[in-house]
């Protein structure tokens, strides 16, 4: 799957989904804490690579209003995940939505050295409280079937695969298919420069069609 990805364009992916849990009063697992970061905690670790930070994504998220949990162990980043509440870029220029009583889970990432402690199923769960304040009801995600890794980390949360979305890119088109469990979730992939072009194409028509009227009368 990641060749015919790489090379074809074509994706598969596995939605997972879960009911959020009741959070604790704080969360923390030996000497790693884990609390929601701003963009004044998050902008500085942007300098290091090793966590594929960016400024200009972490100004982009936090203005859409998506929440970012961090992994912090004696004043240093180890990981982080993403989640979103509405609408948001999934890649190559995709957009994803989804079931709005949810809350989509994006962009785990652990350091390498830190990977097999159980980081990013802490990280899953950490957001739980916060999104239920939020009115959401369950967690969503979508993750590439050949990613194994993240595969078994959200399932250590007690996530269950609901359903499954294909897509091509074909000439410069996303192409999408749904399982019958992924169109339950609401989940939809898609390319807002295509509806945008669409929309343009309907006012030049409108517009083209009320001149006409005009001439004739």
């Amino acid at each position: 799957m990641s060749r015919l990805q790489r090379h074809v364009g074509l994706s598969l992916y596995r939605v997972l989904s879960r009911p959020l849990y009741p959070a604790p009063d704080s969360w923390a697992a030996g000497t790693i804490r884990f609390a929601p970061l701003g963009e004044g905690e998050l902008l500085p670790w942007c300098d290091d690579p090793e966590l594929e930070l960016s400024a200009r994504t972490v100004r982009s998220a936090l203005a859409r209003g998506d929440l970012c949990i961090g992994a912090l162990e004696d004043g240093r980043l180890l990981g982080y995940a993403w989640f979103a509440f509405g609408a948001t870029p999934e890649s190559a220029g995709a957009w994803v939505e989804f079931d709005p009583r949810a809350r989509y889970t994006y962009k785990h990432f652990v350091r390498s050295a830190c990977r097999g402690r159980r980081i990013l199923a802490g990280l899953l769960l950490a957001a739980d409280g916060l999104c239920a304040e939020r009115g959401r009801k369950r967690c969503v995600t979508l993750i590439y079937t050949h990613n194994q890794a993240s595969i078994r980390a959200s399932e250590r949360t007690g996530a269950r695969a609901t359903g499954y979305v294909a897509t091509l890119r074909l000439f410069g088109r996303l192409l999408c298919w749904r399982s019958p469990g992924a169109r339950r979730e609401g989940v939809r992939l898609f390319k807002p420069q295509s509806n945008l072009r669409r929309l343009s194409f309907a006012m030049r028509r409108l517009a083209s069609m009320l001149a006409a009227t005009t001439s004739r009368n």
